[in-house]
């Protein structure tokens, strides 16, 4: 049950009542209806790392947004992180870390996805500039990182 400041917060933050339904998003509450359901889901999401390419763009940063919410641990791999810092609010403290690479060069693609539990690839440009070709980043790119994806182990 939400309380009068809880009400307020969301008014003033949200511009909007939340209604029947899920609570808002919260750092380190859980997410589901039950105690125990919940924790578990949380506990086994927060386990898994996920690196995301192109994850700073139009449609990665919604896709960090909705991960993170279901307690991810994400990791984007862009290649400038200094203008990555508008992803790190979506999350708590720690979930998502911007790390340098690029899908032309083999190791830093290599060296994002180390650890990583699922890869997801976003990237794409819109037009040609510099040494961003369409047929590098689209076709080169996305082959170089699903070559280094994550080895699924069975057993």
């Amino acid at each position: 049950m939400a309380t009068r400041i809880d009400r307020i917060f969301a008014r003033t933050v949200t511009g909007v009542m939340s209604g029947p339904g899920p609570p808002p998003f919260r750092c380190g509450a859980p997410t589901g209806r039950s105690g125990a359901t919940s924790t578990r889901f949380q506990q086994s999401n927060v386990d898994r790392l996920i690196t995301i390419f192109g994850g700073s763009g139009f449609l990665g940063r919604h896709v960090v947004q909705a991960l993170a919410k279901q307690r991810y641990r994400i990791r984007v791999a862009v290649r400038r992180p200094d203008l990555a810092g508008h992803l790190q609010p979506l999350g708590c403290v720690g979930q998502i870390h911007a790390v340098q690479a690029n899908v032309r060069h083999l190791a830093s693609v290599a060296a994002a996805v180390r650890g990583s539990d699922v890869v997801i690839n976003l990237v794409g440009v819109l037009f040609e500039s510099g040494r961003q070709r369409f047929d590098s980043v689209h076709s080169f790119g996305a082959e170089v990182v699903a070559r280094r994806r994550p080895r699924i182990m069975r057993g």
